[in-house]
C-alpha cells in the first residue's frame, strides 16, 4: 500500500519520510480498527490526530546515540538529554511533539 502512494504524485511527499515510520502508522491505524470492530472490547472509532495536538513518530531502524545528542535517519543529530546511560543498541524510539512545539 505504501510503496504504490510513494510513486503517486499526489503522495510524493511519503518519500521524504522513514519508511519504518510510515508502516509503523499504518500497523497502528490497522489495530486501531480492528479494536473497534472486535465486539468484545467496547473501543471508540480511531480518532483523527490533526497536526495541531500531540503527535509521536516511530522510527526503529538505524538510530544512533551519541553524547547528548540522538541521530534519527533523515535528519540531523537531535539533542537529548539522556537520563541513563544506554547499554546495548537501541531497536525503537518514540518522539512526541506538544501542541505548544516542544519536543
Amino acid at each position: 500500500m505504501l510503496a504504490v502512494a510513494k510513486k503517486s504524485r499526489q503522495y510524493a511527499w511519503l518519500k521524504e519520510y522513514d519508511s519504518i515510520a510510515l508502516q509503523r502508522a499504518v500497523i497502528n491505524l490497522n489495530t486501531a480498527f480492528d479494536n473497534f470492530f472486535n465486539p468484545k472490547l467496547k473501543a471508540r472509532f480511531p480518532a483523527f490526530k490533526n497536526k495541531h495536538g500531540k503527535q509521536s513518530s516511530y522510527h526503529c531502524v538505524g538510530v544512533k546515540v551519541f553524547d547528548g545528542a540522538i541521530k534519527i535517519p533523515k535528519l540531523s543529530p537531535v539533542e537529548a538529554r539522556l537520563h541513563r546511560e544506554i547499554n546495548g543498541e537501541v531497536k525503537s524510539i518514540t518522539i512526541t511533539r506538544t501542541a505548544t512545539g516542544k519536543y
